[in-house]
């Protein structure tokens, strides 16, 4: 499941997405909009607010909360105010992609989008880049690691250098004693599914890499099993995100979070 330490991580990340976004637009602005129109503009929070991930879209909307005042406390984008909306995928494309159609066709003034996280990105993205608004995503998902989109932008690394974090974790510390089993579970959302191969793959060359080289002070491999065998201390991911495995069962250490 994700933590809650892996939402407060997301706020900073989105806030300063926004102040970037905000500082571009901002030069050579005039109070009257430096001709960019008058009225608010609009930052659409493009994400899960219900169903099985509803914890992601609130920590997105409130980094836009919190953005947004400072943004327009300092004369705001062009002279014109700024606003946070929240557009519900309920982490789903069939939910998300008329989400992300009526944010786009209902609001002339959208500005930016941030949120599409990997339950809905391959499917809204491209609507939002076909009406030429930046997005900011939380994805990690292989397809974004080279795309055409020219407004696409990733907030979080690719799911492949996130897996090899966590293995690097597992194997080389931050204590001593090194896993030998483990066990990778993933619900079945789109997001956790993403995961799954980048996961398996790291495992699995770390320890190749281990049993090809005897003489590097190298722990022992990690001994995959699924979780019908019953594996030790089975390490758990919801949507795309992973908190480390959990030390042996003789260890009482506590468990930490990744993200």
């Amino acid at each position: 499941m994700k933590s809650f330490h892996s939402r407060l991580r997301i706020r900073p990340t989105t806030l300063a997405a926004l102040a970037a976004l905000a500082l571009g637009a901002c030069g050579g602005s005039t109070p009257t909009g430096g001709g960019l129109g008058s009225g608010d503009l609009l930052v659409g929070v493009l994400a899960p607010f219900t169903g099985a991930d509803a914890g992601l879209g609130p920590a997105y909307y409130a980094a836009c909360l919190a953005a947004a005042p400072s943004i327009n406390s300092n004369g705001g984008v062009g002279g014109r105010q700024v606003k946070c909306q929240k557009f519900d995928t309920r982490g789903e494309p069939a939910d998300a992609v008329p989400a992300a159609s009526q944010m786009v066709a209902g609001n002339s003034n959208l500005m930016a989008v941030v949120g599409c996280t990997s339950d809905e990105a391959a499917t809204v993205a491209p609507i939002v880049d076909k009406a030429h608004i930046p997005m900011f995503c939380m994805t990690g998902q292989t397809e974004f690691n080279k795309t055409k989109l020219k407004y696409f932008h990733r907030l979080v690394p690719a799911d492949i250098y996130d897996a090899y974090a966590m293995v690097g974790w597992a194997l080389y510390g931050p204590s001593p004693a090194p896993f030998h089993k483990a066990a990778l579970v993933f619900g079945n959302d789109i997001g956790s599914q993403a995961f799954v191969e980048p996961a398996t793959n790291a495992l699995l060359s770390s320890a190749a890499r281990s049993r090809t080289s005897p003489s590097r002070s190298a722990p022992r491999p990690i001994e995959l099993r699924s979780p019908a065998s019953s594996p030790i201390n089975p390490t758990s991911s919801s949507r795309r995100r992973s908190d480390p495995p959990a030390r042996s069962s003789a260890s009482s250490r506590p468990r930490t979070a990744a993200r």
